[in-house]
């Protein structure tokens, strides 16, 4: 996942990133060339000029096709693979593995914090597991599970995500327009040498500073991720040698190596997006990518947990949380730049979009949160990008897609033992959640590229993501005769 997905497509990009200085240049020499004012239209030069301008804009429009298609192509598997890894806690709740949620947030924090790695089979059956959960880190168990009002934290958990959302925001929001204003403001400039080199100095260690809360918490997720790779190599070959299952907690394992090294590539693909080696470049930029989808799956196991009911097929809380966090997103884009339109003369930009751009600004570090496409090997500009939130919560809805098939899967084979397929898996509910992130995407696409809401700001993309998947999931749920436990409370 953390090579194929992000790097491949990288790859496939290369021979369209080699031809793209060329085809800039040729487009840009033929517009030039095909101005009125600059020559006849009659001349062969402008014949020749016009079908040069064809040609490069065919060329620059298969190449700004494929870059956003390969954007796409990195989300829905992100979405996909954070759903699939977070159905695991899911189902040792329903199993009764688990005493609950809070439990299961324990041993998550365990695994990531203190290097221990679980593993679950289809069944919800704990495999790698190490000694009992000890009393001192049973924090969420106690504070969830043993206390009678905690009952409904998922609702409210889903209910107050968007003011968490909204917060955060806002204070990202906050802090890059007062570091902008301050800069603006306070120009040292045409003071001495010396308190010109001090504001650099401060500037620079107040950037690395803030960044490193960031870095450590890419290590972690990513270790934990790359742990459980590896733990579920040895697994097998353990199987099949019936020995038993060594620990993969040692701070100098495999998972933990080769995490940093994936980590430290990625900071340092913000000054160099593309090393050579014998003159055969090598991006590195596809790794931002890979550490944000081990961020992604983190939050998505943690949130699934109170999102997704263990013991109903309900989709109601999680639709609920969906339906927020999208009017929630909505909001941040079209309400703010409409704002923006009556406050600047200059083209309105949003919220949301204020701080994506800072993340992603030249001058600064590269931080976390979006999924990005680079054109060029050594344009360090990011081209395209897609926020992390539009991988996270739509992940949550996969989540309990496959859930939801795995207790239709069970179901089947307690029925009918002697059926030849009892060994097959049922993905009904996961294959439209899925469909429905497509669809979405294709949407937001369509809409965005002919600015049918209009031009100036950013696409929500979580308003065209959760309506289409929530309706496929709908549609499956009719023809399944399910729409009741669906969108109801029934319990299984």
């Amino acid at each position: 996942m953390y090579i194929f997905v992000p790097f491949v497509p990288s790859i496939l990009l290369n021979f369209m990133n080699d031809n793209y200085q060329t085809l800039k240049q040729q487009f840009d020499t033929a517009a030039a060339s095909l101005s009125t004012d600059a020559i006849n239209s009659a001349t062969v030069e402008y014949s020749v000029a016009s079908a040069l301008y064809s040609q490069s804009m065919d060329s620059l429009f298969v190449l700004l096709l494929s870059k956003r298609f390969m954007l796409y192509f990195i989300a829905t598997m992100a979405t996909f693979y954070a759903g699939w890894r977070a159905y695991g806690g899911i189902e040792v709740i329903a199993s009764g593995v688990f005493g609950g949620q809070g439990e299961a947030l324990d041993r998550l924090n365990k695994e990531i914090l203190k290097g221990e790695t679980i593993s679950y089979d289809s069944y919800g059956q704990t495999e790698l597991d190490n000694d009992a959960t000890e009393d001192g880190d049973k924090l969420f168990a106690t504070l969830i599970d043993e206390n009678p009002q905690a009952s409904n934290a998922g609702n409210a958990l889903a209910i107050i995500l968007p003011l968490v959302l909204a917060s955060s925001l806002t204070i990202s929001y906050t802090s890059v327009t007062t570091l902008v204003g301050n800069n603006e403001q306070y120009d040292l400039s045409s003071g001495s040498e010396y308190l010109d080199n001090l504001q650099q100095w401060a500037g620079d260690y107040l950037l690395y500073l803030s960044s490193l809360p960031s870095l450590i918490l890419c290590l972690l997720f990513t270790a934990a991720e790359f742990r459980w790779a590896f733990a579920n190599d040895a697994e097998e070959k353990l199987q099949k040698s019936d020995s038993t299952v060594a620990s993969n907690s040692s701070i100098l394992c495999t998972g933990n190596v080769l995490a940093l090294l994936y980590v430290v590539s990625a900071y340092l693909a913000k000054v160099h997006p593309t090393l050579s080696f014998n003159e055969l470049p090598l991006d590195l930029w596809p790794s931002h990518n890979g550490v944000n989808i081990a961020l992604a799956v983190a939050v998505t196991r943690a949130l699934a947990l109170f999102l997704v009911q263990p013991t109903t097929k309900s989709i109601r809380t999680i639709a609920l949380a969906l339906l927020g966090i999208t009017a929630f997103d909505a909001i941040s884009v079209f309400g703010t730049a409409a704002n923006a339109v009556d406050t600047l003369s200059e083209s309105p930009v949003s919220v949301m979009e204020t701080v994506a751009r800072s993340k992603i600004s030249a001058s600064s570090l590269w931080q976390p949160g979006l999924l990005e496409v680079i054109v060029g090997h050594d344009n360090s500009r990011v081209s395209d990008a897609l926020g992390l939130g539009d991988v996270v919560f739509p992940a949550c809805l996969v989540a309990w897609a496959v859930a939801a098939d795995r207790t239709n899967t069970h179901k089947l084979r307690d029925n009918d033992e002697g059926d030849a397929d009892k060994d097959s898996w049922t993905y009904k509910y996961t294959s439209s959640a899925v469909s429905g992130y497509i669809l979405g995407s294709i949407l937001t696409e369509i809409v965005g590229s002919f600015s049918l809401l209009g031009k100036g700001s950013g696409l929500p993309a979580l308003v065209f993501l959760v309506p289409c998947m929530l309706l496929c999931v709908t549609a499956t749920a009719l023809q399944n005769g399910e729409v009741e436990d669906v969108w109801g409370t029934n319990s299984e």
